[in-house]
């Protein structure tokens, strides 16, 4: 009798936990089909997306005024479709390398040749970049330029961010 009623209270607890994880599953569907999308206006095939966290960020930090974030998103946008076609032509380029450098014989003259264009357009990239942001210091306040050396570190994967802070105590 009593392993009936164990057999029973089992069920009925596999029954409960099935529950939960068709209720968990749905409420992570329902959050994935369902995120807030935000179209990005100027761009050339305005199909909606979410807003760039740095650009939040960078708006937030420096208390952009409504007028100065329009502006920015409009130079980000610029920028992005400037340096958009770059981005393509070096995933493709990096694409033919890794393929040659799969092949039975790779030859290394053809990735030489190949790394030397991806480089001529990192270069490329990185004027892009530069100008983009010379032009957004172009519409921040004195006061507010006084804060873009910090974004300027955090771009610079070279260079140590300014707000490390508990992150690079825990390292080691």
């Amino acid at each position: 009798m009593t392993s009936e009623r164990t057999n029973k209270i089992l069920v009925a607890l596999v029954i409960v936990l099935a529950a939960m994880n068709i209720a968990t599953l749905g409420t992570i569907a329902y959050g994935y089909l369902n995120k807030q999308k935000v179209t990005i206006p100027n761009s050339q095939n305005e199909r909606p997306m979410q807003r760039d966290r740095a650009e939040r960020f960078m708006e937030r930090e420096l208390k952009l005024s409504p007028e100065q974030s329009e502006a920015f998103r409009a130079l980000r946008n610029e920028y992005r479709q400037e340096t958009a076609p770059l981005m393509q032509e070096i995933k493709l380029l990096n694409k033919q390398i890794f393929e040659e450098l799969s092949s039975e014989t790779p030859r290394e003259n053809y990735l030489l040749d190949k790394a030397d264009q991806v480089g001529l357009l990192y270069g490329e990239h990185r004027a892009l970049t530069i100008k983009h942001m010379l032009k957004v210091r172009q519409i921040c306040s004195p006061e507010q330029c006084k804060h873009l050396p910090m974004f300027f570190r955090n771009m610079n994967p070279d260079q140590e961010p300014m707000h490390q802070g508990r992150m690079r105590r825990n390292r080691r």
